[in-house]
């Protein structure tokens, strides 16, 4: 009792830490709103924070720790639970680096990886030992069948990005990179994917057609 009476006379005047894992300083910086509203950090963590998904210290992904450990009850105090079972080889604050998940996998396939090349043109001077065409799907764009068959406003794109991975190393979703989730609706398009063509040595599309009556 006397160490509770201590800390709650004098925790808005020294950085006193009751739990030493909770870090005050980083709650009132990372959430100004507490902050600036005058409140105790770790009581507000205690009452509200945690169910708002907050962070009680850097490096704690309350919405991984949900995730992964409280999701048959939803409305327990990670932190708490976190303190009770941080012996165990298995608990984590955050996801670690070696673990694989569909959420992780997506976050390293949607950026650069280390192989990331910028483009270069081929240089002119270089031989060309073999005539290079280029499979083309022009389904990039609206047509009222598509409107009709799968929902307004549905191309090929709508598609692409409900790619996830499957397994590990599995390379999903595929980000489109130079020219992003472009539509054919206008020439211009075409023609900057022809001199990308050309400056990469291929020398034609080959167009995938067909009618649909």
């Amino acid at each position: 009792m006397l160490a509770l009476a201590h800390y709650l006379n004098n925790r808005h005047n020294t950085p006193l830490r009751p739990i030493p894992e909770f870090d005050p300083d980083f709650y009132l910086r990372a959430y100004p709103d507490v902050a600036k509203a005058g409140l105790d950090a770790l009581e507000h963590y205690m009452v509200q924070g945690f169910r708002e998904a907050r962070k009680p210290f850097d490096g704690f992904d309350p919405l991984y720790y949900r995730r992964k450990y409280l999701r048959h009850s939803p409305d327990s105090n990670p932190l708490l639970h976190y303190l009770e079972n941080r012996d165990r080889p298995d608990i984590h604050p955050c996801s670690p680096e070696t673990e694989i998940s569909v959420f992780g996998e997506i976050k390293r396939r949607s950026k650069p990886g280390p192989l990331f090349e910028k483009a270069r043109p081929l240089p002119r001077s270089a031989i060309r030992r073999a005539r290079i065409l280029a499979y083309y799907l022009p389904q990039f764009h609206t047509i009222p069948e598509n409107d009709a068959w799968w929902g307004e406003g549905f191309t090929e794109w709508t598609n692409l990005p409900r790619g996830i991975p499957r397994f590990s190393d599995h390379y999903q979703p595929r980000i489109p990179r130079d020219l992003g989730h472009y539509t054919l609706n206008t020439p211009e398009i075409l023609e900057r994917q022809a001199a990308m063509a050309q400056a990469a040595g291929i020398e034609g599309f080959i167009f995938y057609f067909y009618w649909f009556n």
